[in-house]
């Protein structure tokens, strides 16, 4: 069947973090910063799929550690990122084509709160999913079965684009064409895989 929707990840795919953030991070978490931001990240995973409130169990982490940090500097560093706009620009063309382009993407609520206020996302994306406000998170095949489901359209129909092998295997188990993308090839990664579904 004729793709009629590409799916695209963030983390990986249209965006990276700055240079130096983890070492920003690092020095705002105290005496032994590599084990609070080990906490974090564990905390973060569970909560891209449970949807509960990142900011409350950030604030908790650095409290049982004895830390004084204001969580809003912490977070902050959640809400750094770089978008690749050749990447967003190709897409707002191939939404010129008549494709449905869509984000689908595992992000607790702090940081979907955020990538919903960036134009970058708000002007190029028909629909924009993410895990914690489904309940369901990549790799599960789940994840796709809903987003396929809300779109409307049959699993054949939709094209998966994500830089994890057990992403792009979760989503041909449910039924989806997917690919593998290199983040450091950039556009010329993503007009290859186009080029491989006959997407302008």
């Amino acid at each position: 069947m004729t793709i009629s929707w590409v799916l695209f990840d963030a983390d990986g795919v249209l965006q990276r973090m700055p240079p130096g953030w983890q070492d920003s991070l690092l020095g705002r978490l105290g005496d032994e910063p590599v084990e609070t931001l080990a906490e974090l990240f564990t905390r973060e995973r569970e909560e891209t799929i449970a949807g509960g409130d990142f900011g409350a169990l950030v604030a908790d982490t650095l409290r049982r550690r004895g830390l004084s940090t204001d969580p809003e500097l912490v977070l902050d560093s959640w809400r750094t990122l770089v978008v690749d706009r050749q990447l967003t620009d190709r897409i707002k063309k191939l939404r010129t084509s008549g494709i449905g382009c869509a984000l689908a993407t595992n992000q607790q609520d702090v940081r979907v709160a955020y990538m919903r206020s960036l134009p970058d996302y708000a002007d190029v994306f028909d629909e924009q999913f993410y895990s914690s406000e489904l309940g369901l998170a990549k790799p599960d095949p789940a994840f796709f079965e809903v987003i396929i489901q809300r779109l409307g359209i049959e699993p054949d129909e939709a094209l998966f684009v994500d830089d994890v092998a057990a992403n792009v295997a979760g989503a041909r188990v449910a039924g989806l064409a997917a690919e593998v993308f290199e983040q450091d090839a950039g556009i010329a990664e993503l007009e290859r895989i186009l080029a491989r579904y006959q997407l302008t």
